[in-house]
């Protein structure tokens, strides 16, 4: 039973900014952007390795990020670009972003270093913090993909014309403990009028203390803009191993926003299906929100989220946990 709980737990979890220029010249361009995000958050169960437990609402660090970036011009249609960034919602300064790179308006950009892997873009849910989904490379935002960056990551991408396309590679060895990692993406969307569509596939790789492991998942993504109303849909698979142990999900969601002036209203409605320990887990998520825009640079949020699984409920109870409402109310001000 614990084996299948953990399976689930990891199913049912819990920035773009107007950067400022600060330096421009004949020879290079420097932005910089940040973000702090802090909220009151009531999760609905928690997981710490092998451990259950419920909280009650605490304050959050959500969000703490801080960006550079830099634009060498080489000719009239390459130049050269950089970032780097730093979060710190914990007490430690972290650096999660740091790479080079060419771009070129004709051939794209092909960039290397610490960032993000092409399936991270994925995605049409309007979910604050209530989706279902994998914890990703970030250990915080949900995903059916287990690989959304990393130190080593080259990554090319080609936009043109409402459709773009892309491709990524990582990799994580380490010789002396002889652990491997590794993960291949692809990715390719276009726009049609007011219809977007996209495609994601990651397959990825692992070898730890002699065991082997292994995920291959997609994910189709489309949405529609009617006017103020956007609505969105998107369908998720993964297959995942690791030594003798296999776990199967699959996610579906629906979503709908609305924006009157500087309000927006959303709604969703998630569906997972878990398959780990020959066991089936069906869950239905649900959730609910309002976001008030004060400016392009400060907005107030509030979230419901409402997880609906009777065998996830049976699991957590024998562990001596329950499953709550979740809810969630936070501020976040960026440039």
């Amino acid at each position: 039973m614990k084996k299948t709980l953990l399976a689930i737990a990891i199913l049912a979890s819990g920035t773009a900014s107007a950067a400022i220029n600060v330096h421009t010249s004949e020879n290079v361009s420097v932005d910089v952007s940040g973000a702090v995000e802090v909220q009151a958050f009531q999760s609905r169960f928690n997981v710490k390795g092998d451990e259950v437990y419920n909280e009650d609402v605490k304050g959050r660090l959500d969000d703490g990020d801080l960006q550079i970036d830099i634009t060498a011009p080489i000719n009239d249609d390459l130049k050269g670009i950089a970032s780097t960034g730093w979060k710190y919602e914990s007490n430690v300064v972290e650096n999660d972003l740091l790479f080079v790179g060419l771009q070129s308006a004709s051939f794209g950009t092909l960039t290397a270093g610490r960032q993000a892997t092409i399936v991270d873009g994925s995605g049409i849910s309007n979910d604050i913090e209530f989706g279902l989904g994998l914890y990703d490379s970030d250990g915080d935002n949900q995903s059916v993909f287990l690989v959304t960056s990393g130190d080593e990551v080259l990554k090319y991408k080609f936009e043109k014309d409402g459709y773009w396309a892309g491709i990524s590679y990582y990799q994580n060895n380490d010789a002396s403990e002889k652990n491997e990692e590794n993960a291949f993406d692809l990715g390719a969307g276009a726009t049609f009028a007011d219809l977007t569509v996209a495609a994601y596939y990651q397959n990825a790789s692992a070898k730890e203390a002699g065991k082997k492991g292994s995920q291959k998942a997609y994910q189709l993504d489309a949405s529609y803009k009617l006017d103020a109303l956007t609505l969105g849909a998107s369908y998720s698979k993964s297959d995942l191993k690791f030594g003798s142990d296999k776990a199967n999900l699959d996610v579906a969601k629906l979503t709908a926003a609305y924006t009157i002036e500087k309000t927006t209203f959303a709604l969703g409605a998630d569906q997972g299906h878990v398959k780990a320990d020959g066991q089936k887990v069906k869950l239905n998520n649900y959730y609910a929100n309002v976001t008030y825009k004060f400016t392009d640079n400060v907005k107030a949020y509030s979230e419901v989220g409402y997880l609906n699984s009777d065998k996830l409920e049976k699991a957590l109870k024998a562990e001596g946990a329950k499953l709550k409402l979740g809810y969630v109310v936070g501020l976040e001000v960026k440039f």
